[in-house]
Formats: structure tokens, C-alpha cells, sequence
């Protein structure tokens, strides 16, 4: 497999957008996951409604055919209907997600409820459906629907009620996904996404089953911080008692990778950058 910078229409091609947002393209279908961009700051996620920002979004993510939801916290969802308002995209996710869609005006045809085990096609790819896990969160427990039927416009009205992970597959590759802390049951891939905050048990356990060719971390950065700003790492879980949270170490991840799965190359794409697989 070959990486460069460029987007022939006939390849496979790839980029991260932050947090846990990523573009694939492939054929003429645009496929994005979790696309967040507007990443307001702290404060502004506390005292303020949140609003997406319309001109950053339709600047940076101009087409979009199919977009997957992995759950339903504003950091993955929030700039989803405004991406919907001017494209003819389709969103996928769980019955939640769909519902927190349908509140912001999107249409219910255009909101395809999933759940685990589900398989289809979307444009030149094929999507199954997979359980995922996420972090405990206070204030933030599962929640099986919202009592509330107006758009969301705080950071609380971004529950979860599942979170789900996904394979992506076409004819020459398949792409796994994976939102979840544990490494169990995860199908065989050739290109791996994952959050940075899995332990390194669970990393084992996961590169092992897996198998990949290629591993990309993602929603390791500071997402408080604007994309126009340079990148920082964010905090994240040690699994230990004291410190109970530390910056991300993308050079530890690296180290791990390489020592449990020496095959497998690791990706450390900068946001937006274009990463093409032929």
C-alpha cells in the first residue's frame, strides 16, 4: 500500500477531522463519521447555548453522501444537522441519535436507525454495525430517549443511549471503526481507527484480533481548541488510581503499537490532510 498527499478519484482516500471526525471517500461517495468541527471552548460549553459554525463546517466538508454516528454526545453529533441543511447526506446511528436529528429539522427519511448486527450498502461501500463502548461520563448515564422534543442547544441534551462501532468495506480494503475500550469480539481489518484512551491490555487484545496493516488514533486532541489553533493533546484516563488523568502520549501509543503488532504501521495524520491508500 502506497500513502501520498493527493485524491485521485479512482482510490481510496482518507482524513481525520479532529476528534473523532473522519472523511472517507472512495468511487464518487463521501462517507463521514462523527464530524465535528466547531469544537466550542470550555467556557462557552457551560454558559452558552452551543450553535454549529456554519461557514467553518460547509468550508472544510463541502460534500457528504452518508454520515455514521457513533453515539450521541455533542462532540459527535452537533455539527451533523448543519452538514444535512446543505447537502442531501443520509445519517445513520442509533435511535437516539436519529431522534436528537429529527429535534435540530432534519427529515425522518433522511434518519436510518442501526443497531448491532445490521448490514447495508451505502454508495460503493458496505456498512455493518457493531457494539461499542465509551467511558463512564457523569451526568452523562444511558439514556434510552430525550423527554425533549425542541432542537438541542446545551451540552446536556446530548445524551447517549448506545454507542456503536463500524466496519466499512469495499473490494480492496476493509476499514474497522472501533469505539470502544475493550478489544473483544473486534473483526478482523486491514485499516484500524481507535480511540487513543484504550488501555494497553485492551490494545493487545484488539491488535491481535484485528490484525491490522495500517492504525490511526483519533479523538486524542485537545477539542476545546479550535482548529485554526495548532493541535494539543487532550487529558485522558490512566486506568490508575493517582494520576487519574494525564495527556494523551501519542509516542507511547506508537511504542505500544510497535511492540505488540510490529507488522502494522501507525498513522499520525494532521486534521485535514488527505491520506490516500492505493
Amino acid at each position: 500500500m502506497a500513502f501520498d498527499a493527493h485524491y485521485p478519484e479512482s482510490s481510496f482516500t482518507f482524513r481525520w477531522l479532529g476528534t473523532g471526525g473522519i472523511e472517507f471517500r472512495y468511487q464518487e461517495t463521501i462517507v463521514l463519521v462523527d464530524p465535528f468541527l466547531t469544537r466550542p471552548t470550555l467556557f462557552n460549553l457551560i454558559w452558552r447555548p452551543l450553535h454549529p459554525n456554519s461557514e467553518l463546517i460547509k468550508r472544510h466538508l463541502p460534500r457528504a453522501d452518508q454520515i455514521l454516528i457513533t453515539h450521541s454526545h455533542y462532540d459527535h453529533i452537533m455539527d451533523v444537522p448543519e452538514i444535512m441543511r446543505y447537502t442531501a447526506a443520509k445519517a445513520y446511528g442509533s435511535p437516539l441519535a436519529m431522534q436528537i436529528l429529527q429535534r435540530s429539522g432534519v427529515a425522518p427519511q433522511r434518519c436510518q436507525v442501526v443497531q448491532p448486527g445490521c448490514e447495508l450498502q451505502i454508495g460503493h461501500f458496505t456498512l455493518r454495525v457493531l457494539s461499542g463502548g465509551h467511558i463512564f461520563i457523569p451526568f452523562f448515564t444511558i439514556k434510552e430517549t430525550s423527554p425533549k422534543h425542541t432542537p438541542p442547544s446545551r451540552v446536556w441534551d446530548y445524551q447517549m443511549d448506545s454507542c456503536y462501532s463500524y466496519v466499512l468495506s469495499f473490494p480492496e480494503h476493509i476499514i474497522l471503526i472501533w469505539h470502544n475500550l475493550h478489544g473483544t469480539d473486534a473483526p478482523p481489518a486491514h485499516l484500524l481507527f481507535l480511540n487513543h484512551e484504550i488501555s494497553r491490555h485492551e490494545l493487545a487484545i484488539l491488535l491481535n484480533r484485528v490484525q491490522p496493516a495500517q492504525v490511526v488514533p483519533i479523538h486524542w486532541d485537545n477539542f476545546f481548541q479550535p482548529l485554526d489553533k495548532p493541535i494539543q493533546p487532550f487529558f485522558y484516563p490512566t486506568h490508575k488510581l493517582f494520576p487519574p488523568l494525564q495527556r494523551a502520549n501519542l509516542q507511547d501509543f506508537v511504542k505500544a503499537v510497535n511492540e505488540i503488532a510490529p507488522a502494522a504501521q501507525v498513522i499520525l495524520p494532521k486534521p485535514f490532510e488527505f491520506i490516500t491508500i492505493s
